[in-house]
């Protein structure tokens, strides 16, 4: 009998300790949940930035210059530990794209003629290069912007260089 209640406080005790620590995991999420936001469109358009606020923030750009630099293209660089979501979450953030949703759905189902080496991103059964870099314009649709991506990787030796995310180079450079 005393066995018996050892065992069954020891399930107790284990349910109670798994239950908080779930309790905990769920608030901190739920607390934290503007540090993911999602696809459904969870960053309000007053939120989002232009590439220029990244070139002033990041690399210490005057105004003047960031939206020279902006205006001539960017170079999107994805590092070997980046994510597609990351790619789409950024370019979205940073008004490249629109429409988060519709750049991965075209991510997914565009043509890619480029194989993808080992380790790039999957999207579907396509991929993107990773340590490489892509030139992007702001006039650019999301199916030019996929394509590329798909298709214009650069790859580079001296990727790690930088640790920028966006570098001033578009294409006419």
């Amino acid at each position: 009998m005393i066995y018996s209640d050892y065992t069954d406080m020891s399930k107790l005790t284990i349910a109670a300790i798994i239950g908080i620590i779930l309790l905990l995991a769920g608030s901190y999420l739920y607390f934290n949940r503007q540090n993911f936001p999602s696809l459904q469109g969870d960053i309000a358009e007053e939120q989002r930035k232009d590439v220029e606020d990244y070139f002033v923030e990041k690399m210490g750009m005057s105004r003047e210059e960031a939206k020279s630099a902006a205006e001539n293209g960017v170079e999107f660089r994805v590092s070997k530990d980046t994510t597609l979501m990351a790619i789409t979450g950024n370019l979205h953030y940073y008004r490249l794209v629109d429409n988060e949703e519709n750049l991965l759905k075209r991510l997914r189902e565009g043509k890619d003629i480029t194989p993808g080496s080992e380790g790039a991103i999957k999207a579907g059964s396509n991929t993107i290069e990773t340590e490489s870099s892509y030139q992007l314009t702001k006039q650019m649709t999301d199916e030019e912007i996929a394509q590329i991506l798909l298709n214009e990787g650069k790859k580079s030796s001296k990727f790690n260089l930088y640790n920028y995310t966006f570098m001033p180079g578009g294409r006419d450079q």
